[in-house]
């Protein structure tokens, strides 16, 4: 019977031992929540709201209306995660003071300091991917405990022929956006030691790099800022200046430090005198200051942007894996992805049928990266149809009309596209260009017939080799005239998806204004008079 009790003891420790240390582990886990998942507890979790961060916030404006960020109302600090052989399975987020990290503070830690002052805003510096969802989940589980606006920013974008390590964007904002809604997020490029040995083409955003960027900000619901170095900016100002005019809710942030080149003060002021909603805020060092603060804001040159209040769009969802879209900006309209959308010129009362009616504009031609075959290649391009908008369906299938093509390798089409022609008209006109990534075009419409003219051109934000002779190309084509309602104009794609265009200055007028009709029937009554 001894021997039974006392196993009997044993066994009941043994039990009682390994209750209370589970106990520990969950406590010491619990202490440190903020390494769990906790994105699956937002189903019955109401997060706090908190204050966005507004513009007043960040920035100081000058007598010329300059915005320049003002770091006394930014508490900011940059995450790391700091690993040791003790703990080689658990990383731990810690603020950097110095070069070593046994002297800095954890993020926890820094936190509580930072929110205490409620009227500036925290500022997170993610070096790293793996500090990512860390640092999100701890603000996710702590949010309830501080009301300050936050600010997270990552360098997620890389600059040509540049290897730097730069945080995921996805993961980046797809855990802002499910964890802390409210927060702003600043994407930015990496920051090469060797800015000042990279060639002019390295510091440079192409249009390609920045339709590619639309993949990460296309869903973004947040505030968000670009943040860019002041010698990459001043090279990218049209991209730049073509996504202000896309999004309400991005702003610009321009840097620069000692490494930076000289002030390109044409390129800045452009930058600077954008008027749109949105922001461009500058952090610029002393000498690159100075020189801005000296000059004044550049006239409004309303050639560069483009009026679409005459146009609608007419959008339909994609199944498609590659992002297929059309981004309409007053720099540009950019047709991405296949063709899942059309503009339409809307109605105008006043239009008369036999008034001729001018449109003109450029096309950039922007294929994918690596792509080696486009097909169909005669028909993928620019497609402009000359139409009866009451014949248009709402999936864009037209019954008449003409179509226009202009083509990505410089084939030009000019076809009737009537079913029931009579034979007295021409069915198609063709013409070929060089092939050019750039072409400019103009169309009348003169109602009873149709002229296209095309040329290769120069695009704004586009840096290619000149060519020595343009290319250009005239078609002609009588039209029959169906109805006394004036065509509008329909813009779509054609063609293979793996062909992305801008169409950049796209312009509608008609051939006498009534101001200039009211003008030339004065002029005619006085030589009547006379």
């Amino acid at each position: 019977m001894v021997p039974q009790r006392l196993s009997l003891k044993l066994l009941f420790f043994l039990v009682a031992f390994s209750i209370q240390d589970a106990g520990a582990v969950n406590l010491r886990f619990n202490d440190e929540s903020y390494e769990g998942d906790l994105s699956a507890e937002k189903e019955h979790h109401f997060p706090r709201e908190h204050r966005r961060a507004q513009f007043s916030d960040l920035v100081s404006a000058t007598k010329d209306n300059d915005l320049f960020l003002d770091h006394s109302r930014i508490n900011e600090g940059e995450v790391y995660l700091f690993k040791n052989r003790k703990h080689r399975h658990r990383a731990i987020p810690v603020i950097r003071t110095g070069s070593r990290f046994s002297d800095a503070l954890t993020f926890k830690e820094w936190m509580k300091n930072a929110t205490k002052a409620r009227d500036k805003v925290v500022k997170i510096v993610l070096r790293h991917t793996d500090v990512v969802r860390p640092v999100l989940q701890y603000l996710y589980a702590a949010q309830d405990s501080f009301e300050s606006p936050i600010l997270l920013h990552a360098n997620v974008f890389r600059l040509s022929g540049t290897y730097d390590k730069t945080v995921d964007p996805l993961i980046l904002i797809g855990s802002a956006q499910k964890m802390l809604p409210d927060a702003t997020i600043s994407l930015g490029w990496n920051d090469p030691k060797n800015v000042t040995n990279l060639r002019p083409s390295q510091k440079r955003v192409s249009w390609r790099q920045t339709f590619h960027m639309l993949n990460y900000i296309n869903h973004i619901s947040q505030p968000l800022i670009l943040s860019m170095r002041l010698s990459v900016a001043q090279k990218s100002v049209d991209q730049l200046l073509w996504l202000l005019g896309m999004n309400q809710t991005l702003s610009v942030v321009i840097w620069s430090d000692d490494l930076d080149d000289d002030l390109e003060v044409f390129n800045v002021l452009r930058l600077r005198s954008h008027r749109g909603q949105n922001k461009v805020i500058f952090d610029l060092a002393p000498r690159h200051r100075k020189i801005l603060e000296e000059k004044g804001q550049l006239p409004l040159l309303r050639g560069e942007y483009l009026d679409a209040d005459w146009l609608d769009m007419h959008e339909r969802s994609s199944a498609k894996p590659v992002l297929s879209k059309t981004f309409q900006s007053d720099r540009g309209i950019a047709f991405l992805g296949w063709s899942n959308s059309f503009l339409l010129g809307k109605k105008r009362p006043d239009d008369d049928a036999f008034r001729p009616l001018f449109y003109s504009g450029k096309v950039l031609f922007l294929p994918k990266k690596g792509l080696r075959h486009i097909s169909p290649l005669e028909d993928s391009g620019l497609s402009i149809q000359l139409v009866d908008p009451d014949r248009v369906s709402e999936a864009g299938d037209v019954d008449g009309g003409v179509q226009i093509l202009i083509g990505y390798d410089g084939r030009v089409y000019l076809e009737n596209m009537d079913p029931e022609l009579e034979q007295a008209y021409n069915r198609r006109s063709s013409g070929r260009l060089l092939h050019y990534p750039c072409y400019g075009f103009r169309v009348i419409d003169r109602g009873w017939r149709i002229e296209v003219d095309v040329w290769t051109d120069h695009c704004e934000g586009f840096h290619s080799h000149h060519l020595k002779t343009a290319s250009s190309t005239s078609l002609r084509l009588e039209t029959p005239i169906r109805s006394r309602t004036p065509r509008s104009m329909m813009v779509s794609k054609s063609g293979d998806g793996e062909l992305d265009f801008l169409v950049q200055q796209l312009q509608r007028s008609s051939a006498l204004s009534p101001v200039i009709s009211l003008a030339l029937l004065g002029i005619a009554s006085l030589l009547l008079i006379l």
